[in-house]
């Protein structure tokens, strides 16, 4: 499935080579030999593959943006935790705004693939007041910006696959939970959203 082809199918070198540097890219193995073999119309394909010891990688990381602000990065990955083609992933940023995203995928390339995403993060932000109120309201309230604080949880379920081997397909479904708070207005908004 990563390399992109199918059983019995006949496929360019150029989209051969292709498939391979994406089989190499998932770093899920320590060698990839292959050969052609000659055969009436074409070639058959012949490989040794080793698969890498190697299943989790740890990092960490500093971040600073105008948004988020500073933050320290730590990554966990995890490969093969349920499956041979699995992979968990999770991000967590600490300091000023703390977020975090979790990923699971099972990768099965052209056949359907299955992925989990969930993912929360908060911060604060000044906003345009003329973007919210009525311009009767923004003479009234003589205010030029409005402090906010954003939490936004969204939930993912969905289900991947390769269309003529260059676009990936996904269907599933989402949840989504925003809450904006302001102590402009004392008042907390909160909205789910499935789509």
């Amino acid at each position: 499935g990563k390399l992109k082809i199918k059983k019995g199918e006949t496929t360019s070198y150029s989209d051969f080579n292709q498939g391979v540097n994406n089989l190499v890219a998932t770093n899920n193995f320590e060698s990839f030999l292959y050969r052609f073999k000659p055969v009436l119309d074409g070639y058959q394909l012949l490989a040794e593959v080793r698969e890498s010891q190697n299943t989790t990688l740890f990092k960490l990381g500093l971040h600073y943006d105008g948004l988020y602000k500073s933050a320290a990065l730590i990554n966990l990955t995890q490969k093969r935790v349920l499956f041979n083609n699995d992979v968990a992933s999770l991000d967590i940023g600490l300091g000023d705004n703390i977020r975090y995203n979790f990923e699971y995928f099972i990768d099965k390339g052209f056949y359907w693939s299955v992925g989990v995403n969930t993912r929360y993060n908060t911060f604060h932000k000044s906003v345009n007041a003329g973007l919210i109120l009525p311009e009767n309201e923004l003479e009234i309230t003589g205010l030029n910006k409005i402090e906010a604080e954003i939490n936004d949880f969204t939930s993912q379920i969905f289900l991947q696959t390769l269309y003529r081997k260059d676009f990936r397909l996904r269907a599933g479904l989402q949840h989504k939970r925003l809450k904006i708070t302001s102590e402009t207005f004392n008042e907390s908004e909160t909205e789910d959203e499935f789509t």
